[in-house]
């Protein structure tokens, strides 16, 4: 069941100090994809009642945002032990918000004994992009953890990327500084050393 929370403190409290994982929706009646991604994420919270969620006005609350980093909505994000594991933007799916509760392997366990690095994946996205959703979805099922840019609110970064690869169009990811342009499955499973389907 979500609980709407009003301030950081009441966060803390509810959370025991930010401890365990937790998501965390920021919503706000003043966007309209707001508006339309709230009762997605309401249909969730219907189906995982074992998970922790809360859920912020950022017309009401004003200090949580600011904590996590979040200046747009909608928003969601998984925070684990007050750690930010994956930020999803604009209007989602409840399988990408599922994805967020997954707890994959952060590292595989050779024979050696050493733990292998995560790696490095950043998304490059719009808000308005379809094929921006579904990579973002293969990567929840699949439990690969990435960070998302979208490139409409990021000059540099929109930059960046076209010097990386001289286009413009997104999704584009980076897995380890390897480029991806589009949602390349093969490729992406290639670099990223799953079988995925």
């Amino acid at each position: 069941m979500v609980s709407t929370v009003e301030s950081l403190e009441q966060l803390e409290l509810l959370t025991d100090g930010f401890k365990g994982l937790f998501l965390i929706g920021f919503f706000g009646e003043f966007s309209r994809i707001s508006r339309e991604a709230l009762p997605v994420f309401e249909s969730f919270c219907d189906k995982n009642p074992e998970v922790r969620v809360f859920q912020v006005d950022v017309a009401q609350t004003k200090d949580i945002h600011k904590k996590y980093g979040v200046y747009d909505v909608p928003m969601v994000i998984s925070v684990e032990d007050n750690n930010v594991r994956h930020m999803l933007p604009g209007l989602q799916t409840v399988s990408a918000y599922q994805g967020m509760i997954n707890h994959p392997e952060s590292a595989s366990e050779p024979k050696d004994g050493k733990k292998e690095k995560p790696k490095q994946v950043d998304v490059y996205t719009t808000s308005s992009c379809s094929w921006c959703v579904r990579v973002k979805d293969y990567f929840n099922k699949q439990g690969v953890r990435f960070k998302e840019i979208n490139v409409e609110n990021n000059p540099d970064a929109a930059q960046l990327m076209v010097r990386k690869t001289g286009q413009r169009g997104v999704p584009q990811i980076s897995i380890n500084g390897a480029w991806v342009v589009g949602f390349d499955k093969p490729k992406i499973n290639a670099l990223l050393g799953i079988s995925g389907n």
